[in-house]
């Protein structure tokens, strides 16, 4: 089964207040060690917002099932095998 991907109604409703894209600063970091990579790869996601988050989840899984399907030679997308998302938000405890 393929994960189709996101349509814009679906990236509209994940995107926290509509927030515009904008150009990405990129800053190089050298770590003395693995687990200080992996601490700070952690903060740098617990930061984002979680609808970021939850897209960025979602274009990765596409990505990684869409590479099995190719490797395999099976068709990409097969019709009838979408899946429906939806997002719960409860209150804070």
């Amino acid at each position: 089964m393929v994960i189709p991907p996101m349509d814009e109604n679906l990236k509209q409703l994940l995107s926290v207040s509509n927030v515009s894209r904008v150009s990405m600063d990129k800053t190089l970091r050298k770590f003395t060690s693995h687990e200080e990579a992996r601490a700070e790869t952690y903060r740098y996601w617990r930061s984002r917002p979680s609808g970021e988050r939850f897209e960025a989840t979602w274009e990765i899984s596409r990505e990684m099932y869409t590479q099995y399907y190719r490797e395999r030679g099976i068709p990409e997308y097969v019709e009838g095998s979408a899946r429906s998302i939806a997002r719960i938000q409860r209150p804070e405890r």
